[in-house]
Parts: structure tokens; C-alpha cells; sequence
């Protein structure tokens, strides 16, 4: 079983330290719900889509420079959705490729 989280800003500046920390919380919590594979979106201010997705743990990719990078430090200034899935594999290998979302 697969487990969601999501997060949401008021803030038109991107989500604050405690947000992401929250958000980072949740997502390394809900690993007992799929430890095979982490990917989170985020979603901007101005719409576009960042995803970060890799076939490790959620402790793993948060650990990940290019996570940080690409999903961390864009949030902060200017996210406004956070989406995180843990994936428990039932069909098909655990590989990036088969990473959600």
C-alpha cells in the first residue's frame, strides 16, 4: 500500500522553514506505508511543476543534493504545493523509472 501526503501555502512567498520541515516530517513518517520508493512534486506560484523521484527511501531522498536543489530551496521561495508519495511495490521493479509520481 502507497501512502500521500500533501502540504499547502498561504503565503505568497513559498512555504516557511517549519512548513518544509513539517512537510519533510510527514513525508519520512509515511515510509511505513511504501519504503520501496519516494517522489515528491511541487507546484509554484506560477504553476509550473517540479518532480523529485528515486527509488530509495524517503530518508534517502531528502538527503539528496539535487532535492534540495530542485524541490527545498524553490519552495521556500516560492512554492505553493507540496505533493509526497512513499510506493510500496506491487507491479512492477523497484526502479527510478517506476518511482510515482
Amino acid at each position: 500500500m502507497c501512502g500521500i501526503i500533501t502540504a499547502v501555502s498561504k503565503y505568497a512567498g513559498g512555504f516557511s522553514a517549519g512548513a518544509l520541515k513539517a512537510f519533510e516530517d510527514l513525508l519520512y513518517m509515511d515510509v511505513l506505508r511504501g519504503p520501496d520508493s519516494t517522489g515528491v512534486v511541487l507546484v509554484d506560484k506560477f504553476g509550473e511543476v517540479t518532480i523529485a523521484k528515486a527509488a530509495v527511501p524517503a530518508y534517502g531522498i531528502q538527503w539528496d543534493k539535487d532535492y534540495d536543489k530542485k524541490i527545498n530551496t524553490h519552495a521556500y521561495k516560492e512554492g505553493k504545493i507540496l505533493i509526497g508519495h512513499n510506493r510500496k511495490a506491487t507491479v512492477g521493479k523497484v526502479t527510478d523509472e517506476n518511482a510515482h509520481p
